[in-house]
């Protein structure tokens, strides 16, 4: 908690810009000319609230005035508009749709491929289980268990690393 006489310490650019606004003010005499103006409103209240009710109504009439005109322009000219002012068309998202497409296809091939390879990797594996069970094997057996092997464990190293 902090106590009544320490105030929290503002950042850098805080501090500076309201110094800027400080001697701004000072400069532009703000405080006596709002001291000047509330004593005129205070003095004229009619005026002063038909003022604010004239500025208020312009305002009021001239957005309506600029809504009514969005709404009345031709379809054609309601075309999405750049930061430059110039119109142009709503893009054909076609191209897109088509790569969104691209991509769920390569998403789902790539994952039957890991499918199609893990089988095979079972495959793999129940092959070498019954090589490994003979009891007496051949040399062909021996040449097959290793070459199941190898490729058992490029299976699983490939299928970590994608991991």
């Amino acid at each position: 908690m902090t106590t009544k006489g320490k105030q929290k310490e503002l950042p850098k650019y805080k501090r500076q810009i309201r110094y800027v606004c400080w001697k701004l003010a000072k400069g532009w005499n703000v405080k006596n000319k709002i001291e000047k103006i509330n004593q005129w409103a205070s003095e004229n209240r009619k005026t002063f609230f038909a003022l604010v009710v004239g500025i208020l109504s312009f305002a009021f009439v001239t957005t309506a005035i600029s809504i009514l005109y969005d709404m009345t322009r031709p379809s054609t000219d309601t075309a999405q508009m750049d930061f430059s002012g110039k119109t142009e068309s709503i893009e054909n998202i076609q191209p897109m749709m088509n790569g969104l497409r691209q991509i769920d296809e390569r998403k789902k091939s790539e994952k039957i491929e890991l499918k199609q390879l893990t089988d095979k990797g079972v495959a793999i594996h129940k092959e070498l289980d019954s090589l490994l069970a003979i009891d007496v094997k051949s040399h062909e057996d021996s040449v097959r268990i290793i070459q199941d092997y190898r490729q058992l464990e490029n299976i699983v190293n490939f299928l970590k690393k994608g991991k």
